[in-house]
């Protein structure tokens, strides 16, 4: 604790993302550090039915706290990690994100990810990259 991480000591992945074209950068946690993390949500499917409506809940505060941070510019960068998996798990729709996507404000960045594809989001957003790691097998 303490230190800032050097991303140069990671591995050839830092090099895949260079030749990819894409930014990689670290986030200081501040006093202007917004995090959300359902933490609840790899188990989702093994949660009560009271307790699943409970985190769809929080899923949905964390929702509209975003968009109150896009709106008001409160951040340059926002983050919503695996939020392209909650439409498949049926936790939120498409278009409960469409109106995260239409709120950003001037001058922020807002970043999805996931590992599905949500192409629905597609014609609502400027940019979508994909990452592909393919393992071959050396002789």
């Amino acid at each position: 604790a303490g230190y800032n991480p050097e991303l140069s000591y990671g591995s050839h992945f830092f090099q895949d993302l260079v030749e990819a074209e894409i930014l990689y950068t670290a986030v200081f946690s501040n006093e202007k550090t917004k995090i959300w993390r359902p933490e609840k949500l790899e188990q989702f499917s093994d949660l009560s039915e009271e307790e699943r409506q409970e985190e769809i809940i929080h899923i949905k505060n964390g929702l509209n706290f975003s968009k109150k941070v896009l709106v008001t510019s409160e951040c340059d960068v926002l983050i919503l990690d695996e939020i392209l998996g909650l439409p498949q798990r049926g936790i939120i729709s498409v278009q409960e994100i469409i109106p995260l996507i239409e709120a950003v404000g001037d001058g922020v960045e807002l970043i999805m990810t996931g590992i599905e594809r949500c192409e629905e989001l597609w014609p609502y957003v400027d940019e979508v990259t994909e990452v592909i790691t393919d393992y071959l097998k050396s002789n």
